[in-house]
């Protein structure tokens, strides 16, 4: 039984066990308060960037797809003509 109980000489002496739960209730409610600032602050400056993506938009700013399509596009154009070179290569190597 002794060996249940020895978590209890961690305790300080001089404060009743409901003194450390209300310590220790008192940092979770920080924590948690600390916590909650936190995302509050970051669901603001999530609405933030969303709302300045959404006027950079209407001031004709290309999105983040149309930028990929297009590098896409490029990337595609440049392996097509890779692949003529290599074959005009082969051609003039085979002459």
């Amino acid at each position: 039984m002794s060996m249940y109980n020895s978590h209890r000489g961690m305790l300080p002496q001089h404060q009743p066990p409901n003194a450390r739960l209300t310590e220790l209730l008192e940092q979770i409610r920080v924590e948690f308060e600390s916590q909650a600032g936190q995302a509050g602050r970051d669901e603001h400056q999530r609405e933030n960037f969303s709302k300045k993506r959404s006027s950079d938009n209407i001031h004709g700013a290309p999105t983040d797809d149309c930028v990929v399509a297009s590098q896409i596009s490029e990337l595609q154009m440049v392996q097509r003509k890779v692949y003529d070179l290599e074959a005009a290569h082969t051609n003039v190597k085979a002459e």
